[in-house]
């Protein structure tokens, strides 16, 4: 979008991406109780909509008949179908429909891993994940496909491009306890914050109100 408007524009364009408000995301003690019989709770919160890559759900839920999948979010027609077929299938996924906002950090609490099943492909294109952010201020695991902005991050989260790939990286992250990278999320997480990005607009506006007082005051000596 940068490249295509820039032109347009006739200046550099500063690119101001979603964002997240990290505390509300650092549950302390409250989470959701969703761990059955202490199996592992794999978890995606957000609009179940074409973007999603059923097959790749699909695959996940058969390929680990041991960890319980966990979806929350509104579904479109098309996806509800999808959603109503693998549940009555399948013993290891739940869909819990749509919940509170301000209840979600207390669900994405009770996960052990969290997972961004969206495609990578025209149905996508131009798009970034807010949820991503809002994953990232957990510090648990994520495992997602390369959708914006998982792919910048590689180095804290598991960027799976593929579906076998998904299935190592999954299996990797269920197993993870790795303090540090928990830490390192977090503060990325921070780094991306409302607050951040609402940093780079008044300097974006302060620069460009700077630049058009020179430009007057050089135009009145002249």
């Amino acid at each position: 979008m940068v490249r295509k408007y820039r032109g347009v524009a006739a200046q550099e364009i500063a690119h101001v991406p979603n964002a997240v408000d990290p505390q509300m995301f650092r549950v302390n003690g409250k989470r959701k109780k969703l761990a059955v019989k202490g199996r592992k709770v794999a978890g995606y919160v957000g609009i179940l909509n074409r973007e999603i890559d059923m097959d790749l759900v699909r695959h996940l839920v058969y390929s680990f008949p041991e960890v319980d999948f966990l979806f929350i979010g509104a579904v479109d027609k098309e996806r509800s179908g999808d959603m109503r077929e693998l549940t009555e299938k399948c013993e290891n996924i739940r869909y819990l429909g749509e919940r509170y906002y301000l209840d979600v950090p207390a669900y994405l609490a009770g996960c052990d891993v969290l997972i961004n099943v969206k495609r990578t492909d025209h149905t996508t294109a131009g798009g970034e994940s807010q949820k991503f952010y809002e994953y990232l201020a957990t510090g648990k695991p994520i495992v997602s496909t390369p959708f914006p902005p998982a792919d910048q991050y590689a180095d804290i989260v598991y960027v799976a491009t593929s579906k076998e790939r998904f299935v190592e990286l999954l299996t990797i992250a269920l197993k993870e306890d790795d303090p540090q990278l928990q830490e390192m999320r977090k503060n990325t997480a921070f780094e991306n914050s409302w607050a951040r990005r609402a940093d780079v607009i008044l300097g974006r506006v302060h620069s460009l109100l700077n630049d058009g007082h020179k430009s007057l005051g050089t135009g009145e000596h002249a």
